[in-house]
Protein backbone atom coordinates (compact mmCIF):
# COMPACT_ATOMS: atom_id res chain seq x y z
CA UNK A 1 0.00 0.00 0.00
CA UNK A 2 1.48 3.46 -0.66
CA UNK A 3 1.70 6.06 1.84
CA UNK A 4 -1.75 7.87 0.68
CA UNK A 5 -3.35 5.05 1.00
CA UNK A 6 -2.59 4.27 4.41
CA UNK A 7 -3.66 7.41 5.34
CA UNK A 8 -7.08 6.79 3.58
CA UNK A 9 -7.45 3.99 5.68
CA UNK A 10 -6.84 5.42 9.12
CA UNK A 11 -9.19 8.75 7.69
CA UNK A 12 -11.88 6.61 7.08
CA UNK A 13 -11.01 4.32 11.07
CA UNK A 14 -11.96 7.94 12.40
CA UNK A 15 -14.38 9.88 10.03
CA UNK A 16 -16.71 6.96 9.59
CA UNK A 17 -16.41 4.51 12.61
CA UNK A 18 -15.59 7.13 15.73
CA UNK A 19 -17.47 10.00 14.01
CA UNK A 20 -20.39 8.41 12.12
CA UNK A 21 -20.31 5.42 14.54
CA UNK A 22 -20.27 2.30 11.41
CA UNK A 23 -18.52 -0.09 13.35
CA UNK A 24 -19.23 -2.70 10.96
CA UNK A 25 -17.03 -0.72 9.03
CA UNK A 26 -13.87 -2.23 11.31
CA UNK A 27 -14.40 -5.79 9.53
CA UNK A 28 -12.81 -4.05 6.17
CA UNK A 29 -10.01 -1.71 8.10
CA UNK A 30 -9.09 -3.54 10.81
CA UNK A 31 -7.26 -6.62 11.50
CA UNK A 32 -9.15 -9.62 13.74
CA UNK A 33 -5.62 -9.64 15.53
CA UNK A 34 -4.91 -6.23 16.00
CA UNK A 35 -2.58 -5.37 19.15
CA UNK A 36 -3.38 -1.60 20.69
CA UNK A 37 -1.33 -0.44 23.04
CA UNK A 38 -2.27 2.14 25.64
CA UNK A 39 -0.48 2.40 29.22
CA UNK A 40 -3.01 3.71 31.55
CA UNK A 41 -4.07 2.90 35.16
CA UNK A 42 -7.81 3.88 33.74
CA UNK A 43 -8.18 1.99 30.63
CA UNK A 44 -5.46 -0.36 30.96
CA UNK A 45 -2.45 -1.58 28.99
CA UNK A 46 -2.44 -3.81 25.68
CA UNK A 47 -5.55 -5.52 24.37
CA UNK A 48 -5.48 -7.35 21.45
CA UNK A 49 -8.49 -8.19 19.20
CA UNK A 50 -11.02 -6.59 16.88
CA UNK A 51 -13.98 -7.59 18.63
CA UNK A 52 -12.41 -5.88 21.80
CA UNK A 53 -12.10 -2.74 19.90
CA UNK A 54 -15.43 -2.74 18.53
CA UNK A 55 -16.82 -2.91 22.09
CA UNK A 56 -14.16 -0.25 23.54
CA UNK A 57 -15.39 2.48 20.55
CA UNK A 58 -19.07 1.36 21.11
CA UNK A 59 -18.64 2.07 25.08
CA UNK A 60 -17.17 5.25 24.27
CA UNK A 61 -19.35 6.55 21.50
CA UNK A 62 -22.53 5.79 23.97
CA UNK A 63 -20.92 7.87 26.87
CA UNK A 64 -20.82 10.90 24.31
CA UNK A 65 -23.72 12.35 23.33
CA UNK A 66 -21.95 14.07 20.30
CA UNK A 67 -18.67 12.52 20.35
CA UNK A 68 -16.12 13.91 17.30
CA UNK A 69 -13.04 13.33 16.77
CA UNK A 70 -10.71 15.97 14.80
CA UNK A 71 -7.74 15.05 12.91
CA UNK A 72 -5.40 17.91 13.12
CA UNK A 73 -1.87 16.37 11.63
CA UNK A 74 -2.08 13.20 9.61
CA UNK A 75 1.54 11.66 8.88
CA UNK A 76 2.49 8.50 7.20
CA UNK A 77 5.99 7.00 6.77
CA UNK A 78 6.72 3.33 5.55
CA UNK A 79 3.69 0.83 7.27
CA UNK A 80 2.79 3.40 10.10
CA UNK A 81 0.40 6.47 10.45
CA UNK A 82 0.18 9.21 13.44
CA UNK A 83 -2.80 10.72 14.46
CA UNK A 84 -2.48 13.91 16.65
CA UNK A 85 -6.29 14.24 17.28
CA UNK A 86 -9.15 15.96 19.29
CA UNK A 87 -12.27 14.30 20.80
CA UNK A 88 -15.22 16.69 21.90
CA UNK A 89 -18.49 15.65 23.41
CA UNK A 90 -20.68 16.03 25.75
CA UNK A 91 -20.72 13.00 28.98
CA UNK A 92 -24.20 11.53 28.70
CA UNK A 93 -23.60 8.07 30.03
CA UNK A 94 -21.03 6.10 32.30
CA UNK A 95 -17.40 5.73 31.17
CA UNK A 96 -14.61 3.83 32.80
CA UNK A 97 -16.91 3.46 35.73
CA UNK A 98 -17.08 6.90 35.87
CA UNK A 99 -20.72 8.06 36.51
CA UNK A 100 -21.53 11.23 33.75
CA UNK A 101 -22.12 15.01 34.70
CA UNK A 102 -23.03 16.22 32.14
CA UNK A 103 -19.28 17.52 31.03
CA UNK A 104 -18.12 18.60 27.91
CA UNK A 105 -14.62 17.06 27.20
CA UNK A 106 -12.20 18.23 24.93
CA UNK A 107 -9.22 15.53 24.79
CA UNK A 108 -6.50 15.69 22.48
CA UNK A 109 -4.14 12.60 22.00
CA UNK A 110 -1.61 11.15 19.63
CA UNK A 111 -2.51 7.58 17.77
CA UNK A 112 -0.09 5.62 15.74
CA UNK A 113 -1.44 2.67 13.36
CA UNK A 114 0.78 0.40 12.16
CA UNK A 115 -0.59 -1.27 8.59
CA UNK A 116 -0.14 -4.30 6.33
CA UNK A 117 -2.08 -5.33 3.52
CA UNK A 118 -4.45 -2.32 3.56
CA UNK A 119 -5.10 -2.95 7.39
CA UNK A 120 -4.45 -1.89 10.74
CA UNK A 121 -2.78 -4.00 12.12
CA UNK A 122 -1.45 -2.40 15.26
CA UNK A 123 -2.16 0.87 17.62
CA UNK A 124 -0.35 2.91 20.19
CA UNK A 125 -2.67 5.73 22.00
CA UNK A 126 -1.11 8.36 24.12
CA UNK A 127 -3.21 10.85 25.76
CA UNK A 128 -4.01 12.24 29.24
CA UNK A 129 -6.25 10.01 31.28
CA UNK A 130 -6.33 11.71 34.24
CA UNK A 131 -7.10 14.85 32.43
CA UNK A 132 -10.16 12.91 30.96
CA UNK A 133 -11.15 11.48 33.89
CA UNK A 134 -10.56 15.12 35.79
CA UNK A 135 -13.10 16.53 33.02
CA UNK A 136 -15.93 13.41 33.58
CA UNK A 137 -16.44 13.93 36.84
CA UNK A 138 -15.71 17.14 37.74
CA UNK A 139 -19.20 18.90 38.86
CA UNK A 140 -17.56 22.20 37.84
CA UNK A 141 -19.50 23.88 34.61
CA UNK A 142 -17.79 26.65 34.17
CA UNK A 143 -14.72 24.83 32.39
Amino acid sequence: MTLTENKQIVRRYIEEIWNLGNLDLLETLVDPHIVRHTMSPITGGETGGRSALKIDIANIRNAFSDLNMRIDDLIAENEKVVVRWLITGLNTATLWNMEPHGNRVNLTGISIFRLSEGKIIEMWNEFDHYIAAYQILTSDKTS
